[in-house]
Order: C-alpha cells, then structure tokens, then sequence
C-alpha cells in the first residue's frame, strides 16, 4: 500500500498483509490534504493503468483535515475497473 498527496509526494508504505493496514504518516503537511492511497501489488512504486486509462490496482482518493492530534482514518480501496463497468452496463427494462 502506498500513500501519497496531491503533489505526488509519496508519505507512507506499508505491507498489505490484512484487510486492515495502517500506515504511518510523518512529516505530513497539517490542514486539508487530498490522500490518494493505491495497493501497489507489483511493487513498482506507481498506479498501473489500463488501455482504457483505468486503474488496475484497487485504489481511493479522500479529503482529510490533519491536525496535529494524531488520527486515524479508514479509507477503503475500490476496484475502480469494476465500478466502471457496473455504472455503464446498460438498464434492461
């Protein structure tokens, strides 16, 4: 699992051997940051792409607040390829 900014700054990595992995962040800019977090399943430290310019790797993007508390976020990983799909099937009536 790799995460990263909007500036393409990667911030923090980490093996996803569970359903649950959590990556520790330091250095990371306080205030509202855009996260993008990718399972890097080959390990080439970038999100592969399809023909069609769709993710092949599971991947999200989610607005935070970083304050300097310390905290936790969930984030869930999506299959961008497959929700694409299932949003332009056609609706048979």
């Amino acid at each position: 699992m790799l995460l990263a900014t909007a500036n393409g700054k990667h911030y923090g990595m980490a093996e996803a051997s569970d359903s649950v992995v959590t990556i520790c962040l330091n250095e990371f800019p306080l205030g509202k940051q855009a996260i993008y977090v990718f399972h890097d399943a080959n390990g080439n430290f970038k999100m592969d792409m399809s023909d069609d310019k769709l993710p092949i790797e599971f991947c999200a993007v989610q607005n935070v607040q970083i304050t300097e508390d310390g905290q936790t976020f969930e984030i869930k990983l999506v299959d961008v390829r497959k929700k694409h799909a299932n949003n332009n099937q056609p609706i048979n009536h």
